[in-house]
C-alpha cells in the first residue's frame, strides 16, 4: 500500500488557494473537481480559468460550489455558453461565500442568460470580471 494518496489526500484537505489555470482540463474533469471540491472546506480561491469545461458534467461542478466556502471562482475562457447559465445560476444562488467570480471569455449570451443574471441580483458577490470590465457596485435589476 502506498503512503502518497494518502498524503495527498491529507494536504489537498487543508488547500486555501487551488490554481489549476490553463490545464486541459475538460468538462470530465468537473466530476472529480467537485469531489475535492466537496472534500476540502478550506478551499477559498479556485482558479479555473483557460481550460474547456463547458458540457453535461459542469453541472457537477456548480453543485459542488453549494456546499463549499470558496470566497473566488476563476472561469474566464472556459468555452461556457448559454447551456451552462442555469447551472451556474444554481451555484451562485445556493452559495452563501462567494464573493469574486471571474466569467471573461466565454459565451453566455441566449435565453438562458436571463437565469444567470437574476441570480446574480440576489448573490452575495462584490466583484463580478466580465470581458475586461470589473463590476462592484450592487446589481442592478434585469431589465428584458
Amino acid at each position: 500500500m502506498s503512503l502518497f494518496p494518502s498524503l495527498l489526500a491529507a494536504i489537498y484537505r487543508f488547500l486555501f488557494f487551488q490554481q489549476l489555470t490553463s490545464n486541459h482540463l475538460t468538462d470530465s474533469s468537473c466530476p472529480h473537481l467537485a469531489s475535492g471540491i466537496r472534500y476540502n472546506q478550506t478551499l477559498r480561491t479556485l482558479g479555473l480559468s483557460g481550460n474547456n469545461l463547458e458540457g453535461p458534467h459542469f453541472r457537477d461542478l456548480m453543485e459542488a460550489l453549494t456546499t463549499s466556502r470558496i470566497e473566488e471562482l476563476q472561469l474566464s475562457y472556459n468555452h461556457l455558453t448559454d447551456s451552462s447559465c442555469p447551472h451556474l445560476a444554481s451555484g451562485i444562488r445556493n452559495n452563501q461565500t462567494l464573493r469574486t467570480l471571474s466569467l471573461s471569455g466565454n459565451n453566455l449570451e441566449g435565453p438562458q442568460f436571463r437565469d444567470l443574471m437574476e441570480a446574480l441580483t440576489t448573490s452575495r458577490i462584490e466583484e463580478l470580471q466580465e470581458n475586461g470590465w470589473v463590476q462592484r457596485p450592487q446589481f442592478p435589476a434585469p431589465v428584458y
